[in-house]
């Protein structure tokens, strides 16, 4: 439905948008992630409008939308610090738009008392801004967005000023009205754990770039470079060399460690330079097992997580590894300086050469 052909925007000599090329189908829920500068929220208002590109077509059902104002684009946008007229009661907010639309009043009461349930707020029509919590402000912001009905939902860091319990609570809330809907929605997040829990698709950005999209499940397990690794979730990256190829998997040489082997994927050749990447729930603080690969170090420190604990633990050559185990409640905590045997299957790392 919504497609981006070499999109770039600038701001006066910065690059913020760096050749961008996207589609995005009818009925998704799309995620931009990337840290702070990193253009999400650029991209996201050149879809809605308040921004032109500096270079290429953002288009909509196939028709250019170059020149098409905010207000004229079937596009709605629901930003971090709700923009609720304060004057206004939660039915009179959401009835705005409507009334922008020239709505029949009969039609656009109807329509505020749908909104309303979809959101869960239907006691709350008469009440104002101030006498509502940070959540239920993010509701009438929803309902107000979708009141006429948008092809297109942006959604600018929406959860961000909430609390943890709240912010997950407002997430499957998030899911439940996308999938009622079938309204298409895109959504911009800083945070990766967001961004895997409510998107069908993910776009990581960094620079300005679009430099992996991917389904979650896919992003998290098949990282395509070190940024993307290290952004999704905790990874350990460990400097590496490519060594050499046997029975279809890469062997890497890590300075004052033994060789590791990995699956090779793409067109590797030996003597590449790269990473090994290692997320730190594969790996175990037990021997190896036939066909597993095996290191030795020194616990240096342990964090309780609450279902899980996260080990450090210092290699032979110096490097650190970051370890996951389950069952943090009541285990047995290794000290710092007790020695440990490490062990992975062979498909848990990868070797990343960017």
């Amino acid at each position: 439905m919504l497609e981006l052909r070499g999109v770039s925007h600038r701001y006066g000599n910065v690059l913020a948008v760096d050749q961008v090329s996207l589609t995005v189908a009818s009925g998704e829920f799309f995620t931009l992630l990337g840290p702070s500068g990193c253009g999400k929220t650029t991209l996201l208002r050149l879809i809605a409008g308040f921004e032109q590109p500096s270079e290429g077509r953002i288009l909509l059902d196939g028709k250019d939308l170059a020149g098409v104002p905010p207000e004229r684009r079937p596009v709605h946008t629901v930003f971090q610090s709700y923009a609720l007229f304060p004057h206004l009661t939660v039915a009179e907010n959401i009835a705005f738009p409507l009334r922008m639309a020239r709505l029949p009043a009969a039609r656009s009461k109807e329509r505020v008392r749908e909104q309303l349930a979809a959101v869960r707020l239907e006691g709350l029509a008469e009440r104002y801004p101030a006498a509502l919590s940070g959540g239920q402000r993010q509701r009438v912001a929803l309902a107000r967005a979708l009141a006429n009905r948008p092809r297109i939902l942006l959604l600018d860091e929406p959860l961000a000023a909430l609390d943890l319990k709240l912010r997950e609570q407002l997430q499957l809330e998030l899911i439940r009205l996308q999938r009622s809907l079938g309204i298409t929605f895109i959504y911009v997040t800083h945070d990766q754990g967001e961004a895997l829990a409510l998107s069908h698709r993910v776009g990581v950005m960094c620079g300005g770039r679009l430099v992996q999209v991917d389904r979650p499940a896919e992003l998290y397990a098949r990282p395509r470079n070190r940024f993307v690794a290290n952004f999704i979730g905790r990874c350990n990256l460990l400097e590496a060399r490519v060594s050499g190829r046997v029975n279809g998997h890469l062997v890497l040489g890590i300075p004052g460690l033994p060789p590791v082997s990995v699956p090779a994927e793409g067109n590797l050749e030996v003597g590449e330079l790269g990473v090994l990447a290692l997320r730190p729930e594969h790996i175990r603080l037990q021997p190896a097992r036939a066909g597993e690969q095996e290191l030795s170090g020194l616990i240096q420190g342990h964090l309780f997580l609450g279902a899980t604990s996260l080990y450090q633990v210092e290699l032979v050559n110096g490097m650190r590894l970051d370890v996951q185990v389950a069952g943090g409640h009541g285990e047995v905590v290794l000290e710092p300086g007790t020695p440990v045997r490490l062990s992975w299957p062979l498909q848990a790392g990868r070797f990343l050469r960017e």
